[in-house]
């Protein structure tokens, strides 16, 4: 995959700490706080269709349809930058995509975004990423683990609060006919619940 920013074959999303949230510290008494966000997919921009020239939206018209079936994280809450301790998150999106009867073009691109937000949804860094895909050779379905090089993101780490309150979200870099058509189908995302995640060191 390509970052659509100039120079930017490093994957690397850093929240600034001086737009960290003031969480309170959690009392003794309490479990400690998890370490790592949130991740997740998206509402509404899970999915993406194109269509063809002309106003059908109809199946016969769909030019190219591309869904962020699940998420690979692995978080190290343990990790160092600059000398303080963050939780590093590495983020790998698996996108399935598939071209529809009015497709012409055998090699397209899909652009979806890493963004990082905080507890009143603020966006305090968001990145895009083109993933080219190749339908040549007769190929209609594609299945696509984006994670070379793999997407990583820090988020401040306070002792007690952990990086509770922030998210890391992904999703679509959608037109607003292609927002506009996912709401209308209730198209969302993928429950936190159901990505796949895995805690320790990034290997």
């Amino acid at each position: 995959m390509s970052s659509s920013q100039p120079g930017g074959r490093r994957r690397v999303l850093a929240v600034a700490v001086a737009l960290m949230a003031t969480v309170a510290a959690c009392s003794s008494n309490r479990d400690e706080a998890p370490a790592c966000p949130a991740t997740a997919v998206l509402n509404d921009a899970g999915t993406i269709t194109r269509f063809g020239p002309g106003p059908a939206r109809d199946l016969l018209n769909v030019d190219l349809q591309g869904e962020i079936a699940d998420l690979v994280v692995a978080c190290n809450d343990k990790a160092k930058r600059d000398g303080v301790q963050v939780a590093e998150v590495v983020v790998a999106p698996i996108i399935v995509a598939s071209r529809g009867p009015a497709n012409l073009n055998r090699t397209p691109i899909l652009r979806y975004f890493v963004s990082v937000v905080d507890a009143n949804q603020q966006i305090l860094q968001k990145q895009a990423f083109d993933l080219p895909l190749d339908f040549t050779d007769n190929r209609t379905r594609l299945v696509i683990r984006d994670d070379d090089p793999p997407i990583k993101i820090y988020v401040p780490n306070r002792k007690g609060s952990g990086a509770r309150g922030y998210q890391v979200l992904v999703g679509f870099q959608l037109t607003q006919e292609e927002l506009t058509y996912n709401q209308q189908r209730g198209a969302g995302g993928v429950a936190p619940g159901a990505l796949t995640r895995q805690s320790g060191p990034i290997q």
